[in-house]
């Protein structure tokens, strides 16, 4: 049954299965501040809430997207991030998406250097991947091992002075 016009639809097994445990509620380190995320994938595009608001990223509107990861001294032992590549440039200003913009080389010749990232070391990021291969498989550009440190800093967020 789809939801409300904004909102995700939870019409399948899957979809409902993958919208509880995204709306849980956990709090997830992004960036370097803290936001209450919940990530809904369903034939629109990418849900995003988080404390300023909610806010569909339209597959229609996306280059590409990928599941990026490095070594970490986490008790995973790996950084997760999902990156969503716009078609045009990421806003940095977007009071909902603004945190979760990043600036860094494509990993694509054909891709914006802004884009969203998105922290996944969270237990269902794998059914948050098998979501978006079945609404945009043909926008999946695979996983990629990256430097550690990678995750960054929000654009535009200061940097600490080095002394």
């Amino acid at each position: 049954m789809p939801g409300r016009a904004d909102e995700p639809g939870v019409g399948t097994h899957a979809e409902r299965r993958l919208a509880v445990a995204l709306a849980a509620g956990d709090q997830f380190r992004q960036g370097w501040g803290y936001h209450q995320l919940y990530l809904a994938v369903d034939g629109a595009g990418l849900w995003v809430s988080n404390g300023p608001g909610r806010k569909v990223i339209p597959w229609s509107g996306l280059a590409a997207v990928a599941l990026h990861w490095s070594s970490a001294d986490t008790p995973a032992g790996k950084d997760y991030s999902l990156e969503v590549c716009p078609v045009e440039p990421a806003d940095p200003d977007d009071p909902v998406l603004g945190a979760f913009v990043k600036d860094d080389e494509p990993f694509r010749p054909d891709l914006p250097r802004l884009r969203y990232r998105f922290k996944a070391n969270y237990p269902y990021r794998q059914d948050l991947i098998a979501a978006v291969r079945q609404y945009a498989q043909d926008l999946w550009a695979g996983e990629t091992e990256r430097e550690p440190g990678y995750l960054g800093r929000p654009v535009g967020e200061a940097q600490p002075e080095r002394g």
